[in-house]
């Protein structure tokens, strides 16, 4: 995998966290997306963020031993 996509996959995967925990944790998120429904896509895009970021490291460690 180019390096380019391998960091621009690192970069998303902060991002996925990122707007997981604002959309959690803001009030102005939920005058948009009521109660139970922000927290459900918040912690949504953080389990997948979590993943990417778990799926990064594997591509980091495997391109490192190639």
């Amino acid at each position: 995998m180019p390096k380019i996509l391998l960091y621009f996959s690192a970069l998303m995967s902060l991002l996925y966290l990122y707007f997981g925990v604002y959309i959690t944790l803001s009030s102005e998120v939920q005058k948009v997306i009521h109660f139970p429904y922000n927290i459900f896509v918040g912690l949504l895009l953080v389990g997948y963020g979590g993943f990417r970021v778990y799926r990064f490291y594997q591509l980091l460690v495997k391109n490192k031993n190639d």
